[in-house]
């Protein structure tokens, strides 16, 4: 995959987008002391999954702050 990367400019170009906007959230994430994931109202399994999943990701990154799962 990466050569197919280094030889495909598109693939560069999403890489690269991918990751400045890993890099917002996480610089987001660092400014503050508390974090509220929400869902969306009338969330399937799929919806709570991947809020507990985030939730506990950040905790595991950044164990000091303090994240709520709401919705």
């Amino acid at each position: 995959t990466k050569n197919k990367l280094k030889q495909n400019p598109v693939l560069q170009t999403a890489s690269s987008n991918m990751n400045y906007i890993y890099k917002a959230i996480y610089n987001e994430i660092k400014k503050y002391k508390k974090i509220y994931i929400a869902r969306h109202i009338g969330a399937d399994p799929d919806a709570f999954g991947s809020q507990m999943g985030l939730k506990e990701s950040i905790n595991l990154t950044f164990p000091s702050k303090e994240v709520y799962a709401v919705g």
